[in-house]
């Protein structure tokens, strides 16, 4: 059974990581964007948004995990707007807000979750929501493999 998982995550310092996972093992696909100095630098994470994915007949490398996120595009963008409308806030609890979705694609099992560190209003995180609907499909095309360096 594969495992696959967008991630989107915002950090202190307003830098941004989005990627890709296979079967929890690393990420495999990603890209960072974020312009922080030494004063400002800051990688504690702020909030996070996971979209978790596990069926047979999921795609197993990296590129063709990416195709099926885009290929599935409306249906992720839909559920991840529809989560927006009905969040009312994300405290920083141990447990992330986790969201089972209906009917996914290819009959596998998904999931939204969702997690703050600070408090955020349920309009702060609905709006982060509904930017992570909007930009899903230029922030699955700017992914990368992870260079080995």
């Amino acid at each position: 059974m594969t495992k696959l998982t967008f991630y989107h995550q915002v950090r202190f310092d307003r830098g941004r990581r989005s990627g890709i996972s296979l079967n929890d093992d690393s990420t495999s696909l990603h890209f960072f964007e974020g312009e922080v100095g030494e004063e400002d630098y800051d990688p504690r994470l702020l909030w996070y948004v996971d979209v978790r994915c596990e069926g047979d007949s999921l795609p197993s490398e990296p590129q063709a995990a990416r195709d099926w996120f885009l290929a599935n595009e409306p249906y992720f963008i839909a559920e991840i707007r529809g989560l927006a409308d009905e969040i009312i806030g994300v405290d920083n609890d141990i447990w992330p807000y986790r969201r089972e979705l209906a009917s996914p694609p290819d009959e596998c099992h998904a999931e939204v979750a969702v997690q703050a560190i600070r408090r955020l209003t349920g309009t702060e995180m609905a709006d982060n929501l509904r930017r992570l609907a909007t930009n899903w499909h230029s922030l699955l095309m700017q992914l990368e493999p992870l260079s080995v360096a």
